[in-house]
């Protein structure tokens, strides 16, 4: 195939639609367990403890909440996906080879999003008391809001997670009315998981714990995280993740005659470049178990 402007449009549009499929086979939760938020600049800064407030009865003047008013910050990261393509294999006619690799660029980048939420679950980085965010000291007020242990997922420890976090309260004393609703395991953890909250057949007693919550098998859960579980309240309206997307950029090519690429190794470039960040948003939200 001969090397001109027209045909390298046309590989261009064969490429943005093969990225296209795969940026619509992301199989990383992320819409379900975090919240997205518009980010605008490099770095975010979001005052959580102002979330912590109540309604109160009306009685004499307006009370003012008088939390702490620390910033939580989220900086963006860069990321990028470049690939190339020997100019030779699209005049031999050898683009075949290309197709699936774009596809899997595609994938890829949308699955960005549940990497970074992944990275923030697992990382346990300070919130913005200083604090790690999963702990058993951190106070709201007089109330402690333990979230962390680091024993396997059983039934046992299941039901204290769940039981602790129903019972947290908030720096008025006041029940902050958590409803955990969904449970997070590695591939692991998948049978334990489903033997606490399903009822299984043949059983001789009502599971009380069957239906409580869904249980997510995230596949990223592994290795060293293997054993990790989580268990949140992911359905109000603030999830316990943060998830900002500062730049989903389009896919750029270098492909011209005059590309350094080009000339220095008759190779076209398409890269892709995002920007963004996750991070944990309120611990009272989600309950961690880290067994190494």
């Amino acid at each position: 195939m001969d090397i001109n402007r027209g045909s390298m449009n046309a590989l261009f549009t064969a490429v943005k639609a093969a990225l296209a499929l795969g940026l619509a086979m992301a199989s990383l939760p992320a819409a379900e367990i975090a919240m997205e938020v518009k980010s605008s600049t490099k770095i975010e800064n979001y005052p959580m403890t102002k979330l912590l407030s109540s309604m109160r009865e009306w009685v004499g003047p307006r009370k003012v909440q008088d939390l702490k008013s620390e910033l939580l910050a989220v900086v963006n990261g860069d990321f990028e996906h470049t690939i190339g393509i020997d100019r030779n294999d699209f005049e031999d006619d050898q683009m075949g080879l290309y197709t699936p690799m774009f596809q899997m660029m595609g994938q890829d980048a949308n699955n960005l999003w549940g990497r970074l939420i992944k990275n923030a679950m697992v990382a346990n980085g300070d919130w913005l008391d200083g604090e790690a965010f999963f702990g058993a000291s951190r106070t709201y007020g007089n109330n402690t809001i333990a979230n962390y242990v680091t024993t396997a997922l059983s039934e046992t420890t299941f039901n204290t997670a769940y039981e602790a976090m129903m019972s947290y309260q908030n720096h008025a004393d006041q029940a902050i009315g958590v409803v955990p609703d969904t449970l997070i395991v590695g591939p692991t953890n998948r049978t334990v998981a489903h033997g606490i909250v399903n009822q299984g057949p043949g059983a001789t007693a009502a599971n009380p714990n069957a239906g409580l919550v869904k249980v997510i098998v995230h596949p990223l859960l592994v290795g060293t995280y293997a054993n990790y579980w989580f268990l949140g309240q992911f359905n109000g309206v603030v999830k316990p993740i943060l998830l900002q997307k500062r730049k989903v950029g389009a896919l750029t090519r270098m492909d011209s005659e005059t590309a350094a690429c080009v000339f220095e190794k008759n190779e076209n470039q398409y890269g892709l470049h995002y920007r963004g960040a996750a991070a944990l948003a309120l611990p009272h939200l989600l309950y961690a178990g880290f067994k190494s």
